[in-house]
């Protein structure tokens, strides 16, 4: 429940302003998987970043 109100105050907070999500987790002292989580129970999918290397 916390990460879910920790996801509502970053939408709230990014609506007029550009506000990363990084600047966001540092000023609640909380880790951006936190507010991934909480983002994903409010209904907003978070894409995942997979590496890839061309260079095999």
């Amino acid at each position: 429940m916390k990460n879910r109100n920790f996801a509502i105050e970053y939408l709230n907070s990014t609506v007029n302003k550009k506000l990363t999500k990084t600047d966001f987790c540092k000023s609640k002292s909380i880790s951006r998987n936190s507010l991934n989580m909480g983002l994903n129970s409010v209904g907003i999918k978070i894409a995942c970043k997979t590496r890839t290397n061309g260079n095999k």
